[in-house]
């Protein structure tokens, strides 16, 4: 999140359902960046609906074209492209 004087705030949550309901109603006065453009995702009343979508999607799909391709790689995967 960014505030009116450019100052940057960074979240790791612990549930999607946290995040999309952020980004979907941000705070007033606050830019949210969201890498994987949740927003995308229909509306859901609980964790498990949320999570059920995105299995639904599929992960690699969810995460596609975001820069983050690699949390779906094995770890061998990840250390052979730094190799």
């Amino acid at each position: 999140m960014e505030d009116k004087s450019g100052h940057n705030y960074y979240f790791n949550f612990m549930n999607v359902l946290g995040a999309w309901q952020l980004v979907t109603n941000p705070p007033k006065n606050l830019k949210v960046v969201v890498p994987f453009n949740i927003k995308r995702l229909p509306s859901f009343k609980n964790e498990y609906e949320i999570v059920a979508a995105i299995n639904d999607l599929g992960f690699a799909k969810f995460i596609a074209a975001t820069g983050y391709e690699f949390l779906d790689l094995k770890p061998s995967e990840v250390i052979q492209q730094y190799d």
